[in-house]
C-alpha cells in the first residue's frame, strides 16, 4: 500500500485576540512521488486534553488550523488507497 509523505509547515503567528495569542499549523500532503493529495482527512489532536479537529485537504493538498492554543499535538492523515500516517510531538508555542 502506498505511503503518504507528511509535509508540515508550522506557521506561528502572534495575533492578539482578546488578550490571548494563538498559533497556527499549515501544511501540504503529498504522496511518495510528490503528487498532492486532495481530499485527505487530516486530524489534529491536542495531546494534553484529547480534543481533536478534523479537516480535508484542499484541491492542492493543503490544510490549515488556526487559533490553536500552545501545547503538543499529533497529526494523522488518512486517504483511500494509502496507509494511515500519524506524527506526534508537534509543539505549538505562542
Amino acid at each position: 500500500m502506498p505511503r503518504i509523505k507528511l509535509l508540515i509547515a508550522l506557521c506561528l503567528f502572534s495575533m492578539p485576540s482578546r488578550a490571548q495569542i494563538l498559533g497556527e499549523l499549515r501544511g501540504q500532503i503529498t504522496d511518495a512521488s510528490g503528487a498532492t493529495l486532495p481530499g485527505a482527512r487530516i486530524t489534529l489532536t491536542q495531546l494534553a486534553n484529547g480534543v481533536s479537529q478534523a479537516r480535508q485537504t484542499t484541491s492542492t493538498g493543503e490544510y490549515s488550523y488556526t487559533h490553536l492554543d500552545s501545547g503538543t499535538y499529533s497529526v494523522s492523515v488518512e486517504q483511500t488507497g494509502f496507509s494511515r500516517l500519524e506524527r506526534s510531538g508537534i509543539t505549538i508555542t505562542t
